[in-house]
């Protein structure tokens, strides 16, 4: 596909000898994915149904419960099986976060931004549908989307809010987990998104960075100490990635960047200086998918914690 040169020429200075094989990678959609939904069906239940249908299914390696599926299974979504929330088609790089966040059945649970519901299900799902979270999404058309998909997929275990997370509720740090997969510039989606292609410009990537900081400090507020925060978007920009994790770090002496242990078997680390501003060392902890690494789409994500 032909990229505009100025989104062309930040792509080539992220990506450095990478850009080829990004630029390449580009013209093919991403790999159709879909996670079983074990509040509802076990894993065997599900291979058993994909193969009655004659799909294959190939594991996705960061995600127990995530599988690839061959080019027979774009016709999911208006299965049965699918309106009835046995499993969730997502891309494969969003099943991340909430393996990363390995909430337990104990755990209270803020997702921020939580419309369209993925990550909330699957986080459900890992807590086996106990302790308590709380789905946010401050947009009401979203919201009914989201109220759909957790009825759904059987989650009983969540309360949706829509609250505007820019400005921190007084309520305390009273989580002990949260997840943040923050509205962005999508640069990550563009090779199969033409909408996020014909929005992109560079005062748009600033206005998503300037928000991305007031959530990320209002969703830290709200952690308990020793609780975990990740922070994901689907974009490829060091200042709605890197920039607002090292904005962070810059007001909070009791934040830290985790290693991620859950790592796909090709990724890239973050960068740690972008056009002449140098981040903190610890944003080589954060972990980059790009579409030649798996076909997913761009993703970035940030594993961090609150020390006290």
């Amino acid at each position: 596909m032909t990229l505009p040169p100025t989104l062309a020429g930040r792509f080539a200075e992220i990506l450095g000898d990478e850009y080829v094989e990004y630029k390449d990678a580009l013209g093919s959609p991403p790999r159709p994915c879909l996670r079983v939904n074990t509040l509802k069906a076990t894993v065997k239940e599900v291979r058993g149904l994909a193969g009655e249908a004659g799909l294959v299914l190939d594991p996705v390696p960061w995600c127990p419960t995530g599988f690839w599926i061959d080019e027979c299974g774009h016709g999911l979504g208006d299965s049965v099986a699918h309106f009835q929330g046995l499993f969730y088609l997502e891309d494969a790089a969003s099943l991340l976060p909430p393996e990363i966040l390995n909430p337990s059945p104990e755990s209270s649970v803020l997702d921020a931004a939580a419309a369209p519901g993925g990550k909330t299900t699957h986080i459900s799902a890992l807590m086996e549908n106990s302790g308590a979270i709380v789905a946010n999404e401050v947009d009401a058309h979203r919201t009914r989307v989201l109220r759909f998909n957790l009825s759904r997929m059987g989650v009983l275990n969540a309360a949706v809010t829509t609250h505007d997370m820019s400005v921190r509720p007084d309520v305390g740090r009273i989580f002990d987990k949260v997840l943040l997969d923050a509205p962005c510039s999508c640069e990550g989606r563009i090779g199969d998104d033409a909408e996020a292609l014909a929005l992109w410009k560079p005062s748009r990537v600033q206005r998503c960075s300037r928000l991305q900081e007031r959530l990320i400090e209002s969703c830290f507020g709200l952690l308990a100490p020793g609780g975990l925060l990740i922070y994901s978007t689907c974009t490829l920009s060091p200042e709605e990635n890197e920039g607002v994790i090292d904005a962070l770090l810059r007001k909070h002496g009791d934040a830290d960047v985790e290693e991620i242990s859950i790592i796909p078997p090709r990724h890239a680390v973050g960068v740690t200086e972008w056009r002449g501003t140098r981040y903190d060392d610890r944003m080589t902890r954060c972990v980059r998918l790009y579409p030649h690494h798996h076909g997913t789409q761009g993703f970035f994500v940030a594993r961090i914690l609150r020390c006290r």
